[in-house]
């Protein structure tokens, strides 16, 4: 049994240190498919995103926005190395003057350190100077959750997990100004009040209005601000025996419906 889990994976890049052409220029040169390899993830456990919300979501509607002309964030492919220098030229940075990329990455795990190695190599080919710090992966994680942390990217969420099936519980705790008031992290580390009328006016409508407007405001996020890039859909998958029957995956929760099995 596999299916959808509540989980949408992202690419978080602070938006308070990493201007907007060159967040773009990462979501070229991003090697999503280098990284799925490196990391061994298999059509099982993901399926490529171009949207913040998942598509079980009520109102979804699915999008995939431009980083530059003809190159579309789709969670796929291996980046565009030439481009991407092409762009980090147009803002300003070249080999005299390169763009450095701050992250911390797990260094107590052998696939962590592959998929870094390949991420580290790509970046670096696109023309980014990369100062990727090592550490165990419980340090990592509590590291990542400082906002005024020593990163400008990678840093949590790492994505987002819907804790009921609506975008009013993805949109508002990710990219709204109020979990930054409250000291945690949120996509792009990013306060800004257009975001914020626009979460508070969708949250005054009812609930069936709701849900395309916050499929509209996904894609306006990530065309006009692109906070972080959406790499992939989770997904919940099990195995079970021949003798245990009606096994269906929720997609709420990327585990089986418990009450249904027999």
């Amino acid at each position: 049994s596999e299916g959808p889990s509540s989980c949408v994976i992202m690419v978080n890049m602070d938006a308070t240190k990493i201007p907007l052409p060159v967040r773009k220029a990462i979501a070229v040169a991003y090697p999503f498919d280098s990284m799925h390899k490196a990391s061994g993830d298999s059509t099982h456990s993901f399926s490529p995103a171009s949207t913040m919300i998942p598509p079980q979501i009520a109102g979804f509607q699915k999008y995939e926005a431009e980083a530059a002309p003809g190159f579309k964030m789709n969670g796929q492919g291996d980046g565009d190395p030439a481009k991407a220098k092409e762009m980090l030229a147009a803002a300003g940075y070249g080999p005299d003057k390169p763009f450095e990329l701050i992250y911390y990455y797990t260094n107590d795990d052998d696939t962590a350190q592959k998929a870094n190695q390949v991420r580290k190599q790509k970046l670096q080919a696109a023309g980014f100077k990369v100062t990727d710090l090592g550490v165990p992966n419980a340090e990592r994680r509590k590291l990542i959750g400082k906002p005024k942390g020593k990163y400008n990217m990678l840093q949590g969420p790492r994505g987002w997990c819907f804790d009921w099936p609506s975008a009013d519980s993805i949109i508002p705790p990710t990219v709204g100004s109020i979990a930054l008031s409250q000291g945690g992290t949120t996509f792009g580390n990013f306060s800004d009040a257009k975001i914020d009328a626009e979460i508070k006016r969708i949250q005054q409508l009812s609930i069936t209005e709701q849900g395309p407007e916050w499929a509209k405001m996904d894609k306006w996020l990530t065309e006009n601000y692109l906070l972080a890039i959406p790499d992939y859909y989770d997904k919940g998958n099990q195995v079970f025996g021949t003798k245990v029957k009606n096994v269906h995956n929720n997609p709420n929760k990327g585990m089986p419906e418990i009450t249904s099995i027999w």
